[in-house]
């Protein structure tokens, strides 16, 4: 089949999904020398590459302004440099220590665990056995978030009849943050 005359890069989503580079006729041989830089030779991505995406966009674009990256392999991109980050972060700054200062009661092994999958992941599922301090984990990971600057505030979707045990829940384990529903605020804080 014949390939379009553009290159671009684009979300493949046979087996694990992946970021590719398909390149075009126009301007093949420049192309296949900046890929080579950035992509393995079966055309996926280098893990160093989520790092200096934009730098390959920039030197593409250079080469011809037809040039695609498609929103979903940009957004992936984008996805594993900020978890990379996360995990960074966490890793470095976040000993068990840090983790027992965070709140007001110290945490369980397995829960500064949950914690750190938590926060690294960016989004996740708690999926403990009951009593096992699910709630914690979540005020904790969201904490971390708020703390380091990357989210304003977190939404906690829950049953009514359960809203105003969060709300006990995250002033026993945060000092008592401001806490917004539809028509009210508590203290003074972010959760």
């Amino acid at each position: 089949r014949d390939a379009p005359s553009y290159s671009s890069v684009y979300m493949d989503y046979k087996g694990d999904r992946c970021v590719r580079i398909r390149i075009g006729e126009d301007h093949r041989e420049e192309y296949e020398k900046l890929a080579a830089r950035y992509f393995n030779e079966d055309g996926s991505i280098k893990d160093v590459t989520y790092a200096c995406f934009d730098v390959f966009l920039q030197q593409a674009k250079t080469i011809d302004d037809t040039f695609r990256c498609y929103n979903d392999a940009l957004d992936y991109v984008i996805e594993q440099r900020e978890r990379a980050q996360r995990a960074q972060l966490i890793d470095s700054q976040y000993d068990d220590e840090t983790l027992d200062r965070l709140l007001t009661v110290p945490l369980y092994p397995y829960q500064k665990e949950g914690i750190r999958f938590a926060f690294k992941t960016g989004k996740s599922i708690i999926a403990d056995e009951m009593g096992l301090g699910k709630t914690i984990q979540a005020i904790a990971a969201a904490e971390i978030f708020l703390r380091e600057g990357l989210a304003e505030s977190t939404l906690i979707v829950c049953p009514t009849s359960l809203k105003y045990q969060w709300k006990r829940e995250i002033e026993k384990f945060t000092g008592g943050y401001r806490l917004e529903d539809t028509d009210e605020y508590i203290e003074d804080g972010r959760v």
